[in-house]
């Protein structure tokens, strides 16, 4: 013979038995939630991102003032500067000493000479 407890599913367990639908729905809910959360979270850094963008957008430098004998790459490491950029472009010997006589190190020349001081003759006249 069969107890009561044993005929009984809700009772057999000794804990409430959930049906398939109601666990659906919580699961939609908790989706729902996740959701709204995730937008209002990628509204936050869209509004970050572009107040950012409008920020930067004043200090770009245009093409005559760029340094073009620099590296344009903000993103990329040192490591990656030498063996990518300038090393290909022989700035650099494979001993790693500058050239000074690459077109690039030439192109940095009016570059320096704003930083020196005035010569002698300049004085003069």
């Amino acid at each position: 013979m069969r107890s009561e407890n044993q005929t009984d599913p809700k009772k057999c367990s000794g804990r409430k038995l959930v049906s398939l639908e109601e666990k659906r729905m919580k699961h939609r809910e908790v989706q729902r939630r996740f959701m709204q959360r995730n937008k209002e979270m990628l509204e936050a850094v869209n509004k970050f991102t572009a107040a950012l963008e409008q920020q930067l957008a004043v200090f770009k430098l245009s093409n005559e003032r760029r340094k073009l004998h620099l590296c344009q790459e903000q993103t990329w490491t040192c490591w990656q500067k030498y063996h990518e950029y300038y090393f290909p472009k022989r700035v650099y010997n494979p001993q790693g000493r500058l050239m000074r006589s690459s077109p690039i190190y030439l192109a940095q020349a009016p570059f320096l000479k704003q930083n020196k001081k005035p010569s002698r003759d300049a004085e003069a006249d």
